[in-house]
């Protein structure tokens, strides 16, 4: 089971990992308090603070509470773990310490939405309140709590080391897996089109121009392309409106998807354009695809009992064609169908 929906952001996704990560640290420490006899306030209140963590991570993980979480994390932390530990894990000598600098990672991670001053601010905060500790241990020695001396100490120390090493880790690790995850979405959503998730323009000129290379370069079999407009979408959207356009050409787009050869590449050149490439494909077969993909337009019916046509393009690959040249028969080609009286294919060699 994965711990976040495939589409949620990159700053959730952070929130949710860091709330989990503190929910096992703190476990992890009431575990470790409890293996080495400590008073049970050094066990009760650890795993208290794991506990609301993981309700806090079932509510971001749900979508909900995300700014709460953020700022009740930090200010937990400032304002209770940090003196609260300070003062019964034995203070410098304890191994309390060795979780700070990880928090110092985690503020701006958990702010990153709230602004440079607010994170200034609140780093300066946590730092007074660290500084108060030390004061307060340099200043009245009594209050502070060390259970255990010589090798237990030592175990705490090593212990706490580890547990804080494995947070960061952790923290490390999810970020990395997070950044990558919002690199490959962007990514996508470079090179699709918001509307039909076909691929867009971008993407299909940066293709065509891999296909020429490929043929020229192996002298493989040529690529051809279709270009193809819908005919009359105008009225469409001018009768219907165009909530009802939008739903014509995801549904269109949809179907002309469905019925491509698998490895055949498809997007939505424009407005109501779209345009095929069809790899290792001559002029006559490419005319046999765009036939195919006509006569299913056709007779499909589209919501609202509309009958949608399209008319096309298509050329083929020649030695000395540019991405403009290929793309502009394919253009001539439309052009011809639309004055023939559309719903028809035209071929240009």
């Amino acid at each position: 089971m994965k711990l976040f929906k495939a589409d949620t952001d990159f700053s959730t996704t952070i929130t949710g990992a860091i709330t989990l990560t503190l929910c096992g640290v703190n476990v992890l420490v009431g575990l470790f308090n409890s293996i080495l006899g400590y008073p049970a306030v050094t066990i009760l209140v650890p795993l208290l603070i794991g506990l609301i963590y993981f309700v806090l991570f079932c509510f971001v993980r749900r979508g909900m509470l995300e700014r709460f979480v953020r700022w009740f994390t930090v200010g937990l932390f400032t304002f209770f773990v940090i003196p609260f530990f300070w003062l019964i894990d034995g203070g410098s000598q304890g191994g309390f310490h060795f979780f700070l600098p990880a928090f110092f990672i985690i503020i701006p991670l958990l702010l990153s939405k709230s602004g440079n001053l607010k994170i200034f601010l609140v780093f300066f905060v946590c730092l007074a309140s660290i500084i108060a500790m030390i004061l307060i241990e340099y200043r009245y020695p009594e209050l502070i709590r060390v259970y255990g001396q010589g090798k237990t100490r030592l175990l705490d120390i090593g212990i706490s080391m580890g547990i804080a090493d494995f947070g960061l880790f952790v923290t490390a690790m999810v970020l990395m897996n997070a950044y990558k995850n919002e690199r490959n979405r962007v990514a996508l959503l470079s090179v699709t089109d918001e509307l039909t998730q076909a691929y867009n323009r971008r993407y299909m000129n940066r293709k065509i121009l891999d296909e020429m290379s490929r043929v020229r370069r192996c002298d493989e079999p040529p690529f051809s392309v279709i270009l193809l407009d819908i005919d009359q979408f105008k009225s469409v959207n001018d009768k219907y409106g165009h909530d009802k356009g939008d739903e014509i050409l995801i549904l269109f787009s949809r179907m002309i998807h469905d019925c491509l050869r698998s490895y055949d590449q498809f997007a939505r050149w424009g407005g109501e354009e779209f345009l095929i490439i069809s790899p290792n494909t001559s002029l006559d077969g490419a005319l046999v695809v765009a036939e195919r993909l006509r006569a299913r337009a056709e007779s499909t019916l589209f919501p609202g009992d509309l009958r949608i046509t399209f008319s096309a393009g298509v050329s083929c690959f020649r030695k000395d064609d540019d991405l403009n040249s290929i793309v502009k028969r394919a253009d001539e080609g439309l052009y011809k169908s639309k004055s023939d009286g559309r719903n028809r294919i035209t071929a240009i060699d």
